[in-house]
């Protein structure tokens, strides 16, 4: 089991000791995190609760462009969490080191960045297309999830990644 420790620079995350906007933020809140057992770090810049303002793709990246290369230096795991190819391609060019898909890896765009880097790719499930949009689950939940994962592991297949994928049945 390896457990990340969240760094959020969204200001507007509902866990508010999770917000670091700056690097030397990120990088104080990662040494703790790391300190109290964490074994690697998660980090967003979109909020996705229904209190998080969706803010353009750009202005995603720009919250995390620095933190990236910050938190690399650490020596552990770095994930981005994003639904956006766009911040993902860039936050793996930058020292991330693992997908973790707020959008379920939903979208061809997605893998289509994923399989440009060899790192392994969190899918977690989603009733809807992003973490924003999502519908009540009316059905039997697990059915539900077993559903969604054979679609998403399928569209892995497709890319010759399903080796590389971790299956989160929790969302985001």
């Amino acid at each position: 089991m390896i457990i990340f420790g969240v760094v959020n620079a969204s200001p507007d995350s509902l866990s508010v000791d999770s917000i670091a906007t700056t690097p030397d933020e990120a990088m104080a809140r990662a040494r703790q995190l790391l300190a109290d057992g964490a074994d690697a770090i998660d980090l967003g810049g979109q909020g996705s609760t229904d209190f998080a303002e969706v803010i353009d793709w750009t202005d995603e990246w720009a919250r995390v462009e620095h933190i990236i290369p910050a938190l690399a230096t650490l020596g552990v795991d770095v994930s981005i969490d994003s639904w956006r190819p766009e911040v993902v391609r860039r936050a793996l060019d930058a020292g991330a080191t693992v997908i973790n898909a707020a959008d379920g890896m939903q979208s061809d765009e997605m893998w289509k960045v994923a399989s440009d880097f060899d790192v392994p790719i969190v899918v977690p499930f989603l009733s809807g297309p992003n973490p924003r949009e999502m519908d009540f689950v009316t059905s039997d939940p697990v059915t539900t999830m077993i559903d969604f994962f054979e679609q998403r592991l399928a569209d892995a297949d497709r890319f010759g990644l399903r080796s590389r994928c971790i299956v989160d049945p929790g969302t985001g």
